[in-house]
C-alpha cells in the first residue's frame, strides 16, 4: 500500500513520523535493542449512495481511531463503493463522510466501527443551501470577505470566501436554529465584522450583508522611560456601548494596532504584558492614537505541594488585592511551582501594597487563603 511505514519509538512502534524516536549513531555505531513491532493490518468498506439509491462518486471517507492514533481515508469509485485498508485493528473507528463543499449532500458520521468491517454503507440525504451577498454601505461589492457558519448542535463549521461579486453559496445545511453567522474583512481592507447568532435555517436561504467601515486605535508601548519599546504586549479594546471587543500585539518597535473597530467612545483600552503592571485608561474613542509607560511589576510565587511532599499539578491560584481593585490568576506546573507576575508594588498615591491575598483551589483539596502580603514574596502550601 501506500500509507505509511511503521516507525521505531521507545515505548511504542508508530506509525506516525512525528512520534519516531532518532537513533544516534556518533556516540554508539552498533546498537541492539531498535525493535519494530509489525502488526496485522486490516480494512473497513462500504457504498456511499443519496437518498435515490443512486451511487455517490468522489466522496472523501475518512477513518480515525482513537486509541491507535492513526487513521486514514479515501474517495468513493464510481459504483459508490470506498476502501480503506492499512488500518491497525481496533474497535474505535469514526467513519467521516465529507462531501465536496460543492455538492449539497449533509457529512454524516458513525463511531466505533470494528476494523475488518465490510458494509459500512451510508446514504447522503441533501441539505439546505446559504447564499449570501456581502457589500460595503456604498454597495460595493466585497472579495474575499471571509465567511463562517456554526452549528453547535448539528456540529458544521465551514468557512468561505466571497467571489469578485461578493457573493457565495454554501450546501449542505442540515437543519438547525442555532447557526452562528460571521463576516469578517478581507485582509486588504478594515470592515467591522457582522455576526449573526441562532440563524434559522430549515429552507435555502438568502442574505444581504452589510460591512460598515471600520476604524482604528494604535500607539506604542514603551517601558517607564519613555523609550524602550515592550514587544509582545496585548492591548486589549472593549466597548460597552458597541458590544464589541478588539485585540493587537506589540511588534519589536513597541507599535500595536487594533483594527476593524466600529466607531465608539468609550472604549477601554488594557495592556497585560509579562513582568509589567496591566495598564489601562478608559472612554477613549475609535481613531485615536494611545500610548502607555509600563512600570516593572513584582511577583508572588511558591510550591503547591501534599503532605508527602508531592507537588500538585494544575491548581488554579487565584491573587487579589482589594485596595487597588486587582485580581489575577495562575497554575502551578508539574513540579506545583507557580509564578505569577506584573503585579504592582504601589498603588497610584505612591503606597506600597499590602494587602495581596493568595488563593488556591486544588481538586480533591480544600481551598486555602493566606495573606495580606505584599509583592516579592513567597507563599507555600500543603494540602492535607
Amino acid at each position: 500500500s501506500d500509507s505509511a511505514p511503521f516507525y521505531y519509538n521507545e515505548t511504542k512502534t508508530s506509525r506516525d513520523q512525528n512520534k519516531a524516536h532518532k537513533i544516534n549513531l556518533f556516540e554508539q555505531k552498533y546498537q541492539s535493542g531498535i525493535d519494530i513491532y509489525l502488526t496485522q493490518l486490516e480494512s473497513i468498506s462500504g457504498t456511499i449512495r443519496d437518498q435515490y439509491g443512486q451511487p455517490v462518486y468522489g466522496i472523501w471517507v475518512s477513518a480515525w481511531s482513537e486509541s491507535q492514533q492513526t487513521g486514514f481515508g479515501n474517495f468513493t469509485q464510481s459504483d459508490g463503493s470506498y476502501l480503506i485498508e492499512d488500518l491497525p485493528k481496533s474497535s474505535d473507528y469514526q467513519i467521516s463522510v465529507q462531501p465536496d463543499g460543492a455538492l449539497p449532500y449533509i457529512p454524516q458520521e458513525r463511531s466505533n466501527i470494528s476494523s475488518n468491517s465490510q458494509i459500512i454503507d451510508f446514504t447522503l440525504y441533501k441539505g439546505w443551501m446559504l447564499k449570501a451577498k456581502i457589500t460595503d454601505a456604498k454597495n460595493n461589492t466585497i472579495y474575499k470577505a471571509k465567511v463562517e457558519l456554526k452549528s453547535p448542535s448539528s456540529k458544521v463549521n465551514k468557512w468561505q470566501e466571497t467571489d469578485k461579486f461578493g457573493q457565495l453559496t454554501m450546501k449542505g445545511l442540515p437543519e438547525a436554529l442555532d447557526y452562528i453567522l460571521s463576516v469578517f474583512s478581507p485582509e486588504s481592507a478594515s470592515y467591522v465584522p457582522y455576526i449573526e447568532m441562532n440563524l434559522n435555517i430549515s429552507e435555502n436561504i438568502t442574505k444581504s450583508i452589510i460591512l460598515n467601515y471600520g476604524y482604528l486605535i494604535s500607539g506604542y508601548i514603551f517601558e517607564s522611560d519613555g523609550n524602550t519599546p515592550v514587544y509582545d504586549a496585548t492591548i486589549t479594546a472593549f466597548s460597552k456601548d458597541r458590544d464589541h471587543i478588539g485585540q493587537g500585539q506589540s511588534n519589536q518597535n513597541g507599535y500595536y494596532e487594533i483594527d476593524h473597530l466600529p466607531q465608539a467612545f468609550d472604549y477601554e483600552l488594557t495592556v497585560n504584558a509579562s513582568s509589567y503592571v496591566r495598564a489601562q485608561v478608559m472612554d477613549i474613542s475609535s481613531g485615536s492614537t494611545v500610548n502607555f509607560n509600563l512600570i516593572k511589576g513584582g511577583q508572588i510565587s511558591g510550591y503547591i505541594k501534599t503532605e508527602s511532599g508531592n507537588g500538585i499539578q494544575d491548581v488554579r491560584v487565584v491573587i487579589e488585592s482589594q485596595s487597588i481593585q486587582f485580581e489575577t490568576t495562575g497554575l502551578t506546573d508539574n513540579r506545583g511551582y507557580y509564578f505569577v507576575e506584573g503585579l504592582s508594588i504601589y498603588d497610584r498615591n505612591g503606597n506600597q501594597v499590602t494587602d495581596y491575598f493568595v488563593k488556591i483551589y486544588p481538586l480533591g483539596y480544600a481551598s486555602q487563603t493566606y495573606g495580606p502580603i505584599s509583592a516579592n514574596e513567597t507563599v507555600n502550601f500543603v494540602c492535607v
